[in-house]
């Protein structure tokens, strides 16, 4: 009893608070890359930031997330903060699918009349009859 002290503690202490910032770091990237707070590059990597904290010599990824995230909260990231920011609310990430549509819309929308087809006249628009194969 003489030769006890409170190492074994210590260490318990420390390993379950790693482990709870890893889970904690991996719950709010997840959670915030859905809300549109963080673009999925930027959340998956504060995933991985999460599990990188705890193999020990991977920690850099997890400092540069938070650099970044930094960055983002004060306002100083070069391509602006995403649009969930000013509303307040979830606002998320258009998918690739929505981003294409909007580069294909006309910039004016769309013309009904452009839109409406042409009336076929029955006397010109016969079928051809095909050759039947013997």
């Amino acid at each position: 009893m003489t030769e006890a002290s409170l190492a074994p503690l210590a260490t318990g202490l420390g390993l379950a608070g790693a482990l709870g910032f890893a889970v904690a770091l991996l719950y709010c990237g997840l959670w915030a890359m859905r809300t549109g707070i963080l673009s999925r590059f930027w959340g998956s990597l504060a995933m991985v930031g999460g599990i990188a904290f705890l193999l020990g010599p991977l920690f850099l990824v997890t400092l540069v997330f938070f650099v970044y995230f930094g960055m983002l909260a004060f306002g100083i990231v070069p391509g602006g903060r995403p649009p969930a920011w000013e509303a307040g609310e979830a606002v998320p990430w258009p998918t690739p699918g929505e981003k294409a549509a909007e580069e294909l819309e006309p910039e004016g929308g769309w013309d009904e009349d452009a839109l409406e087809a042409e009336e076929v006249d029955e006397e010109t628009g016969e079928r051809r009859k095909r050759k039947q194969r013997e």
